[in-house]
């Protein structure tokens, strides 16, 4: 008896020390988990504050007490970043060395290959710097990294500390032609021309076939500009009969691209005197007949179309000024001419790539004119014969407006439906739902349903990650989470969803990490990227928090701000900087438009000096509390000049009111989407729709909130 009862109590004792003490150790092991990520958190401010010597010895302290914790990979990298601002190249490589072999797996590897590659040069090993960086270059998986466009600066860099000139000439022109549309253009640019300068046997690099390669990258990415010293270089070469008519036409064409239109004739005048016999005499001529019309000036447009008629009739080039012919009368109002310019078209080239724009303005026109049976034929026959022109949405609203007006109300329906499924949050989507309800107040019965695609989302599903090395990365973010580094989390996250399922739940996550530091350009590439269809098609079930994050208020407090005192609406201005930049504060585009809000240089300085402000530099633009103030400057201008009307001022921003003045008419006022149908310019056709869209979501989100 004595035995089986110390039995039991021994039993007991054992299994209640295995029930408490794993809760015990989990807990004893919690505590110097969070303490050594408090001590990240700690050391990481001492690196981002400036401190480096400190900063390293707060990451060493972690290197010693934890060398296996959660972000060892970062303790070593961060090591390394401190070690080279206090001038340790060797101990800086022997942390990134250890990086790569402890920590296979780690995120970081291919920016510490370039830190790595860094620290010969700024050891002042140039030779090695040079090995490093080139092996870099070649390396595909490395060509799209962010830091690759730095890495062409350092290596010219490199080139020219070892007097390697002619090298160092080629990677500065390189990193032009390959990222006009990135902050290191300008630097690239100066360092160029520096050198060429500096010492003249460098130039060799500019052999004729490169340079007219060059121009024309440089003329095709918006800056022409900056081709016309290398058209002036190659006039100094002796050239061959077919290179100096290349050369002739490249330094016609920039000017053309430049809006320079005296100078662009002149240029295309004597292309005619000087190469009669040319083959591009047709082209020649539609440049100029362009520039007559950009300069307003139509009976010398008229003159050039009539030449092509008579001397080129089946050229491509004939065909494209008949198009503009045709749309020139459009926009002036005189229908019936423009009707018979687009028939003459329709049988004079049958086959063009031009038909279906043609058909599109046809049937545009004979709604203006009141034909509405012609329209809607014609209408149908475009979405008919060209299922995937870019006019097809709009075509299919306009063929439902036509089949209304002649009572057609079951064609209308069909074709305001066949819109919605396509997008019904497109601006046409919403013109379409628009016309239903429409329909629905006239004949009650003729409005049906609308058959949407429809995908179902399960917005709140648990986040789960399934592979070694999702769930690897998932709990880094979450550890960065912790200590309030949402940049880290929000990069180590996303990282975890390209090694997993790349599920929706996991993509949500992503999503609510940008939202809450305010990295809402990432924020949008997730949400009209990963969840684009929802955004386009809208669903009735998807919650308020799926709309706010599609739909950020960016930089809340600054647009607020700023569009008070210009006495703008902030959503307004909201739908400007997703339209304009996608939320980046540091966008740049080919044409030197900078910023959230896309301010050229040239017209941020002007809007500065109305407002007393002093731009010290073009890179002031990328400060979001400058762009703002500056973009809704310029937009408080638009409202007045257009009475506060949005299509034209959104127009406006995009393709310049000295324009749009000559498109909008009073008539519009009361027909948006007419103006819109309109717009001779692709771009701005698409771009006003767009923030009409976005403008109308913000409304749409934020009022229900309210």
């Amino acid at each position: 008896m004595n035995v089986q009862y110390w039995l039991r109590i021994f039993l007991l004792l054992l299994v209640s020390f295995f029930i408490i003490s794993p809760p015990q150790a989990a807990s004893s092991s919690r505590k110097p988990l969070e303490k050594d990520l408090h001590t990240f958190q700690r050391a990481y401010h001492l690196f981002k504050t400036q401190k480096p010597q400190d900063a390293m010895s707060a990451f060493q302290e972690i290197f010693i007490t934890a060398p296996n914790h959660i972000l060892a990979d970062y303790v070593c990298f961060y090591q390394a970043k401190s070690l080279l601002r206090i001038k340790k190249y060797d101990t800086a490589r022997s942390r990134l060395q250890q990086l790569r072999t402890s920590h296979p797996s780690s995120r970081l590897l291919q920016e510490a290959a370039f830190l790595e590659a860094d620290t010969w040069f700024f050891q002042k090993d140039y030779d090695r710097a040079i090995q490093a960086y080139l092996a870099l270059k070649k390396k595909k998986a490395y060509k799209k990294h962010s830091l690759m466009p730095e890495l062409y600066l350092k290596l010219g860099q490199a080139y020219e500390y070892k007097q390697q000139y002619i090298s160092a000439l080629s990677l500065y022109h390189q990193a032009r032609l390959r990222y006009p549309a990135n902050s290191v253009y300008d630097r690239a640019k100066h360092a160029e021309e520096r050198i060429a300068r500096k010492y003249p046997k460098s130039r060799a690099f500019y052999t004729t076939q490169q340079l007219l390669k060059s121009i024309d990258a440089l003329t095709q990415a918006g800056k022409a500009r900056d081709a016309l010293p290398f058209i002036g270089m190659v006039k100094t070469y002796s050239l061959t009969p077919v290179n100096r008519e290349k050369l002739a036409l490249k330094e016609a064409y920039a000017y053309y691209r430049l809006r320079e239109n005296d100078r662009a004739k002149a240029h295309y005048r004597q292309f005619l005197r000087d190469d009669p016999e040319s083959p591009s005499l047709p082209y020649v001529l539609e440049r100029i007949g362009r520039i007559y019309l950009r300069q307003g000036n139509m009976a010398a447009f008229l003159k050039i179309y009539d030449q092509l008629q008579r001397q080129y009739p089946k050229s491509k080039h004939t065909a494209a000024m008949m198009r503009l012919k045709g749309k020139e009368f459009v926009l002036q109002g005189h229908y019936e001419m423009a009707l018979k310019e687009f028939k003459l078209f329709r049988t004079q080239f049958p086959k063009n790539s031009l038909t279906s724009d043609i058909l599109w303005n046809s049937g545009w026109v004979y709604y203006q004119l009141g034909k509405y049976q012609k329209a809607l034929s014609t209408f149908e026959r475009l979405v008919r014969s060209y299922p995937k022109s870019y006019h097809r949405e709009e075509a299919r609203y306009w063929a439902g407006r036509s089949a209304e007006q002649i009572d057609q109300l079951p064609k209308a329906v069909t074709y305001y439906h066949k819109v919605i499924q396509d997008g019904k949050n497109s601006y046409f989507g919403e013109q379409s739902q628009h016309a239903l309800t429409r329909i629905l107040q006239r004949k009650p019965s003729r409005e049906e349903a609308v058959n949407t695609k429809k995908k179902d989302l399960k917005w709140d599903l648990p986040v789960t990650f399934t592979t070694k090395q999702g769930l690897l990365h998932q709990q880094k973010s979450n550890a960065f989470l912790q200590i309030g580094l949402y940049e880290q989390a929000g990069e180590e996250l996303a990282y975890a969803i390209e090694k997993d399922a790349k599920s929706h739940s996991q993509y949500r996550e992503l999503a609510r990490i940008y939202y809450r530091s305010g990295n809402y350009h990432n924020l949008f590439r997730v949400m009209h990227g990963h969840f684009g269809y929802w955004v386009q098609f809208g669903d009735a079930s998807l919650p308020q928090e799926f709309w706010t994050l599609a739909f950020p208020q960016s930089f809340p407090a600054l647009v607020n701000k700023h569009s008070a005192s210009c006495k703008l609406d902030p959503y307004l201005v909201q739908s400007f900087i997703l339209a304009e930049s996608a939320f980046d504060p540091r966008a740049f585009s080919a044409a030197g438009a900078r910023g959230l809000m896309q301010l050229m240089p040239y017209t941020g300085k002007r809007l500065a000096d109305t407002l007393g402000i002093t731009i010290v530099s073009p890179n002031d633009y990328f400060q979001p509390d400058v762009n703002i103030l500056l973009g809704t400057t310029y937009l408080k201008e638009l409202s007045r000049m257009f009475s506060s009307q949005f299509p034209p001022i959104i127009a406006s921003y995009n393709a310049g009111e000295h324009r749009v003045r000559t498109w909008w008419k009073e008539q519009y006022q009361h027909d948006p989407p007419a103006f819109i149908s309109m717009i001779p310019y692709r771009e701005t056709w698409k771009y006003v729709q767009k923030v009409l869209w976005y403008y109308r979501e913000y409304h749409r989100i934020y009022d229900t909130k309210k």
